[in-house]
């Protein structure tokens, strides 16, 4: 993050230096000699369009509110150990498992929608190991339901979501009370 941080910095410099000279010439040829200001203005509202959007990007100015975070967290959390109540009910409940599959796939891609939604990009890395995390899980109770050996063991993915879930939230900034 750092590196691409430093590379919309390096941008908007070299976006900013021939605004800086076409402003400059602007301001110093008198009044009725000056170029059109149409393209100028043009350019520097790119300029400033851009400039929002690395900050966007960076976020940079942006407040995470750590309790909506938090919230999603409890969701993907929620959805994981509905998956592991499912693991442990197949093959007794194989009948009910293609409905419950496409609520719960629906519901990861909601609660990954909402996680994504509170966080700037800065964060994307550790928001998208829980939910690759929770997809493994999803993948192991299709497998089980399936009759099929799954890839990954359900103890190493319970480890590493959790490890994922603990990570993401150890870095979300909170305001500490005094």
């Amino acid at each position: 993050m750092e590196s691409r941080g430093k590379q919309r910095v390096q941008l908007l410099l070299q976006a900013l230096v021939p605004l800086l000279d076409a402003g400059g010439l602007r301001m110093v040829q008198p009044k009725g000699q000056r170029p059109d200001a149409a393209g100028f203005d043009k350019d520097l509202a790119v300029f400033e369009e851009e400039y929002q959007h690395y900050l966007d990007f960076l976020g940079i100015g942006r407040i995470i509110d750590a309790g909506k975070v938090a919230a999603a967290l409890a969701r993907l959390q929620a959805i994981e150990k509905e998956l592991a109540d499912w693991r442990a009910a197949l093959p007794a409940r194989a009948a009910e498992w293609p409905e419950a599959d496409l609520d719960l796939g629906t519901r990861i891609l909601q609660a990954q929608m909402d996680l994504g939604a509170e966080l700037p990009e800065a964060y994307f890395a550790r928001a998208e190991a829980v939910s690759k995390t929770l997809l493994k899980a999803l993948d192991h109770v299709r497998a089980v339901a399936g009759g099929k050996t799954p890839a990954v063991d359900w103890d190493k993915i319970e480890k590493d979501f959790s490890a994922a879930v603990n990570t993401l939230d150890a870095s979300v900034p909170r305001i500490e009370e005094e």
